[in-house]
């Protein structure tokens, strides 16, 4: 499997001839001089082959990366995503290396964040939520940014409803209640259960109410009469 990062400028690793970004290995990654390495990833014109990307490699890969903010991030999106979107089960290689990118220092995680919900493993995305729990991070700002994702599955339904907790602010539920009704299928079970949470966490949002309101008109579930209840008190 190759996995490509953005083309942003040319470089050593750059075709010239043809102009196409080289496949590179971790390995090749791995054992490029400091100044090569910072190089590869400022330009960041090459595909990663993900033949030799294992949590191992990943772990070196950010050892080397953690001397630049924007160097880390382009190693999370390009790397990280690659070795996480192959696994299927969050084993603890998969935990660590996750909880690492989360308590990195001045680390901006939203988007890494996304590419796990949009790629990865019911057990890795479930793995993910967990930690955001146990770190205690602030997900607003993920959920702002839900409708990013373009699309939906049950792993998004299961991620939110493990998130979902009281110090998630009024304007964030209803960016998710939102992006559920642009996205999910709204007589979904899971999904339904997951409104019914938002609703029970909130009091005096007409906002939210009113994006309730919305799922009770496009769903005949059995929740439908529970969903109704609830607005009606």
């Amino acid at each position: 499997a190759v996995v490509s990062t953005q083309s942003t400028g040319s470089s050593s690793l750059v075709d010239d001839a043809v102009g196409i970004p080289k496949v590179v290995s971790i390995v090749d990654l791995l054992s490029m001089e400091p100044s090569e390495f910072s190089q590869a990833f400022n330009d960041f014109s090459f595909t990663i082959n993900a033949t030799d990307v294992n949590a191992e490699n990943v772990g070196l890969l950010l050892d080397r990366a953690e001397t630049s903010l924007e160097i880390f991030r382009r190693s999370v999106l390009c790397v990280v995503t690659c070795y996480l979107q192959h696994e299927r089960a969050c084993s603890r290689s998969t935990s660590g290396l996750m909880k690492r990118i989360l308590t990195q220092e001045g680390f901006y995680w939203t988007e890494f964040g996304l590419s796990i919900l949009r790629t990865c493993s019911k057990l890795v995305v479930e793995g993910f939520a967990k930690l955001l729990v146990s770190l205690k991070c602030d997900c607003n700002d993920l959920l702002f940014h839900l409708h990013e994702l373009k699309s939906w599955n049950e792993n998004v339904t299961s991620f939110l409803t493990m998130i979902l907790n009281d110090t998630l602010s009024h304007d964030s539920l209803e960016k998710t209640l939102s992006y559920l009704l642009s996205y999910s299928d709204t007589s979904s079970s899971k999904t339904c259960t997951l409104v019914i949470k938002i609703l029970q966490s909130t009091d005096d949002s007409n906002e939210i109410h009113s994006l309730c309101a919305k799922f009770v008109e496009r769903n005949n579930s059995f929740l439908k009469k529970a969903l109704l209840q609830m607005l009606d008190q």
